[in-house]
């Protein structure tokens, strides 16, 4: 399918070079100068259930878009009116954090499915998880773009894990409890291994 098909097919949901380049005043991208194909086939895609993205793997300056990279752009300091990353850094170190996209085209589901909620990911699921990279740069472009949030209570289980095998999850951007520390979240889901047992105390 090509781009203006896709454009009218997906509507708002469809986030193209054009819209990338709305947004180089805080996402300076590099695009590439040949827009690859779209190669998904979205014939049994619900075009409002999904965003068609195009990710890019640099930014102007030649940087690597990275998680990392993305925290230097938005920060962890939460203002009214904008976003950014929950304060924590644990994954700094971690490989995923410096994991970049490639510069294709991605579909990604806005909400998350009913069924899959309180469920460790299955098998079948595993093979189609989004990056956690991915999932940062869609909330942001989308939020810089759209001024929606994406996910706002919600963690989105991701394809990446940590270098203790642990599934990486993020989301969650609203703190209900205190606003001010509100923040697109990354955490690790602590696998059960065999470290872990119970002791009886009577």
């Amino acid at each position: 399918m090509n781009l203006e098909s896709a454009k009218k097919m997906f509507k708002t949901n469809f986030l193209g070079p054009d819209e990338l380049r709305l947004i180089s005043d805080r996402i300076n991208l590099h695009l590439p100068k040949s827009i690859p194909d779209i190669e998904f086939d979205l014939e049994d895609i619900d075009p409002k259930e999904y965003i068609l993205i195009f990710g890019c793997n640099q930014l102007a300056d030649m940087a690597t878009l990275s998680l990392k990279k993305l925290i230097d752009i938005f920060g962890f300091q939460y203002k009214p009116n904008d976003v950014c990353f929950y304060n924590q850094d644990w994954y700094f170190n971690e490989d995923f954090a410096n994991k970049p996209l490639l510069d294709r085209w991605y579909l990604v589901q806005k909400n998350v499915h009913d069924e899959t909620r309180g469920e460790i990911p299955n098998n079948h699921l595993q093979g189609s998880l989004p990056s956690s990279i991915l999932c940062a740069y869609t909330f942001f472009v989308w939020w810089l773009i759209r001024n929606e949030i994406l996910w706002p209570n919600d963690y989105v289980w991701c394809s990446d894990t940590d270098s203790h095998n642990d599934r990486i999850y993020v989301g969650k951007f609203i703190d209900k409890d205190d606003l001010g520390r509100s923040g697109f979240s990354i955490h690790r889901h602590l696998s059960i291994k065999s470290n872990y047992g119970s002791i009886i105390a009577k």
